[in-house]
């Protein structure tokens, strides 16, 4: 497991706001321990790129907590651990992280593209339209066309 500390020559600079949030010690929390087992098939470097975007989510939703009471990151944190499990790459992993901060935070598709690339901010965008199809449905109908849609392009994804 390679994760990136603060101390770390090869580590990207750590934010201020980022060491004032909880910093290097959010690492053992909120199940990063765990996305970082699940994703040990990947090199070192693209550990360390997932490790930015979790650092990058976990500021993002600092505030935010979760009906149970929860810090909100335990979410994005799971749905990283499922596409780690499905040894999906650094980008789709990254996505699955950051996948909640344009829509619940002030961080823009420009701020992910600037930070993780044009393919997560684009696995982003996608995800982002796709869960709006549900609740954009008028009706019962439009909402299963809306799930039909949804499960088709998760199976697509797994192919």
């Amino acid at each position: 497991m390679n994760v990136p500390s603060a101390a770390s020559a090869s580590s990207p600079p750590i934010p201020a706001a980022w060491l004032e949030y909880g910093g290097e010690s959010l690492l053992s929390l909120h199940g990063f321990p765990l996305l970082l087992e699940a994703m040990s098939y990947l090199s070192g470097a693209a550990q360390d790129r997932v490790t930015k975007a979790f650092r990058f989510a976990a500021h993002a939703h600092q505030k935010q907590l979760r009906k149970s009471g929860e810090p909100y990151i335990v979410h994005p944190v799971a749905v990283a651990v499922i596409l780690a499990g499905l040894q999906m790459d650094e980008a789709a992993i990254s996505s699955g992280l950051l996948h909640d901060t344009v829509e619940d935070t002030s961080i823009t598709f420009a701020n992910i593209e600037t930070e993780f690339g044009v393919v997560v901010r684009r696995i982003v965008e996608g995800e982002t339209k796709v869960s709006k199809l549900s609740k954009r449905a008028k009706d019962p109908l439009e909402d299963v066309q809306a799930e039909n849609l949804r499960q088709l392009l998760i199976a697509m994804t797994r192919d």
